[in-house]
């Protein structure tokens, strides 16, 4: 599984991960301090994700914000994105 990581500057932790939907793998999710955004494709997910970063708190400046891919095919490859204990998707599609 690929995932892209975004940093921040010489950072070694991550601030977001974008990876691929277990259900639909053409379609991505962001994960963030321990959220989970809903599937958009890749190009929106990278987008929102800058977007994320840049506004912070704390503010960031864009310019040293840079994607590296994580191809591990290890659980434990982008262990710094914390996925949310709970399922990503409501049951039976209703609300949570």
């Amino acid at each position: 599984m690929t995932r892209a990581l975004l940093y921040y500057g010489q950072a070694q932790t991550p601030l977001v991960c974008v990876e691929p939907d277990s259900l639909y793998p053409d379609l991505w999710r962001i994960i963030w301090d321990g959220r989970v955004s809903d599937i958009v494709n890749l190009a929106r997910a990278k987008d929102a994700a800058m977007a994320l970063c840049e506004r912070g708190p704390p503010a960031r400046n864009p310019q040293r914000l840079h994607w590296r891919l994580d191809r591990s095919n290890s659980p434990y490859g982008a262990r710094t994105c914390v996925l949310p204990t709970g399922p990503a998707h409501p049951p039976n599609g209703g609300d949570a």
